[in-house]
């Protein structure tokens, strides 16, 4: 296991390199609400510039991300319609080619603090894909016939779509990770609140999974 970890900083340190060249992102037009910082709760504080627009990451598939950077270098990532596991794999995959093609204010190798931040993010992307599987597919953090456990999709979804923020100590925020609620989910949420939050509860307690994370990430999704 610290051999692995020995040799994913090595290629992300190599990556870093390669990509120190490279333009970075535009800043972008938007809000975001108060996020669940790496160690804790943090304020909600980046400033956008006016008049910028989202860069859309090019997929086939139905999920989005959309990448830009704040005014105030913060590298901020928006996915949108990561349902599944195999999307939440894409995002973040998309997320960490960013981070290393992409150098923005604070996470670049010009210099020995940014190289740390940049390890850092990469650092915490690396484990929050990890958590996400261990949390779906149980203990092993493999595929759902690999464990015995019953997978806690809505556990997952719920971790996945909470904003997320990656800081130093008392330091600039690097990395802002957030779910993009669509104004018609939004309302389709809110208009079948009234009978959708209990059916959905009851539903997933029938199957064995979280009632709980099923209301936060509705809740959160019309809040």
């Amino acid at each position: 296991m610290l051999a692995g970890r020995r040799a994913a900083w090595l290629q992300g340190w190599r990556a870093i390199r390669r990509g120190a060249e490279t333009p970075a992102t535009t800043a972008t037009a938007g809000s975001a609400t108060a996020p669940l910082g790496y160690s804790g709760e943090v304020s909600s504080g980046a400033a956008f510039a006016p008049g910028a627009e989202w860069a859309k990451v090019d997929t086939e598939r139905e999920h989005q991300v959309y990448i830009s950077e704040s005014r105030r270098g913060v590298l901020v990532a928006r996915h949108e319609a990561a349902w599944t596991l195999e999307a939440q794999r894409d995002a973040i995959r998309e997320i960490r080619q960013s981070v290393l093609a992409r150098p923005t204010r604070h996470l670049h190798c010009s210099s020995r603090e940014g190289v740390h931040n940049t390890l850092m993010v990469l650092r915490f992307l690396h484990d929050f894909e990890g958590r996400v599987a261990q949390v779906q597919c149980g203990s092993s953090g493999g595929s759902e016939e690999d464990d015995g456990a019953s997978p806690d999709k809505w556990s997952s979804l719920e971790l996945f779509c909470r904003p997320w923020v990656v800081s130093q100590g008392g330091g600039p925020t690097l990395l802002r990770m957030e779910e993009h609620v669509p104004p018609s989910l939004r309302a389709l949420c809110a208009v079948c609140s009234p009978w959708g939050l209990p059916f959905g509860s009851l539903l997933a307690w029938v199957t064995l999974q979280s009632p709980k994370a099923f209301c936060r990430l509705h809740l959160r999704r019309i809040a």
